[in-house]
């Protein structure tokens, strides 16, 4: 491949960017094409796979055999590259062609310019039988029409509660049991400001904002205000510890912590970086996604607390 250049203990090819040149396969299989899961295209087309460093436009990807029986890819996601993408996504491929989807590590943190981590059980698949490497992009207009309403359905039918996709100026409704096991639904909060918190005891800004989230809930719940939070720590003990730890005042609902419903509960409520924080208004309306400037958020709840 062009551009070919060596570092040290890794070996770096060239990748292709969006929109660039496609990774070619294996001779005599240019331009190897396999499968993407509905409602995702390629960022970067399969490619023959070795453990390295692969780069090339800002696209970066890492892959480290880890102790246990576990692959380890790891993701830069610069948002001037990536702006119109919601999330990137390694997958691998056995001889086959079989697919096999590497899962969010969760305890890497997330950020607009954060690595992002993912993990493969080699247990599923033997790395001698690791063919191929893919990275799948998923847009947001897929994410919005695609991939969140089909895994908002797999959830409800298999009898677990999740949140919908948030359309701005929609209604905004859920009914989820939270961490101490009474019910909370959007239903029940019409009348008040509602900012759900999408957090984890793993996510250093989110754990950052928590006292000024406190201070602003205590200064402002007389007048209407309420908070929900959504954990995404990967046990409820560890959920209900830090909880205790921070004293937090409001209800608190976790993600599934099973990897294949939590993988799906992210994909219905178009779940990316945290921290996130939506605004809900009195009639129950959406009003603000965002991942929490304070200054912009302290005004945002003010103006739809004064809002009748």
């Amino acid at each position: 491949m062009k551009g070919l250049l060596r570092i040290p203990t890794l070996v770096c090819l060239v990748l292709a960017a969006a929109g660039g040149e496609t990774p070619a396969g294996e001779p005599g299989q240019p331009g190897l094409l396999l499968a993407n899961q509905p409602g995702w295209g390629w960022q970067v087309e399969p490619f023959p796979f070795s453990l390295g460093q692969f780069a090339s436009g800002g696209i970066s990807l890492r892959l480290d055999d880890l102790e246990g029986g576990r692959l380890l890819a790891t993701i830069p996601h610069p948002t001037a590259l990536t702006g119109d993408i919601a999330r990137l996504a390694p997958v691998a491929f056995d001889p086959a062609g079989r697919r096999f989807a590497f899962t969010f590590d969760a305890g890497s943190g997330r950020g607009s310019a954060s690595p992002q981590a993912y993990l493969l059980d080699l247990k599923s698949l033997p790395l001698s039988q690791v063919k191929w490497i893919g990275v799948e992009k998923l847009t947001q207009d897929a994410l919005r029409n695609v991939v969140a309403p089909a895994a908002l359905r797999k959830l409800r039918d298999a009898g677990v509660e999740a949140l919908p996709f948030p359309r701005l100026g929609a209604r905004y409704e859920f009914s989820l049991t939270t961490l101490n096991g009474p019910k909370i639904s959007s239903q029940d909060l019409l009348g008040k400001v509602v900012l759900l918190d999408f957090w984890a005891s793993w996510c250093a800004p989110c754990m950052a904002q928590l006292p000024e989230l406190k201070a602003t809930y205590e200064r402002l719940r007389g007048r209407g205000f309420e908070i929900v939070g959504l954990n995404h720590d990967p046990t409820p003990a560890l959920a209900r510890r830090t909880i205790a730890g921070q004293q937090l005042p409001w209800p608190n609902v976790q993600a599934p912590i099973d990897s294949r419903r939590r993988d799906l509960w992210l994909e219905a409520s178009g779940t990316g970086p945290l921290p996130r924080l939506l605004i809900i208004d009195r009639r129950g309306i959406l009003r603000l996604d965002t991942n929490g400037s304070s200054a912009h958020l302290q005004a945002e709840i003010e103006r739809w607390l004064a809002q009748r």
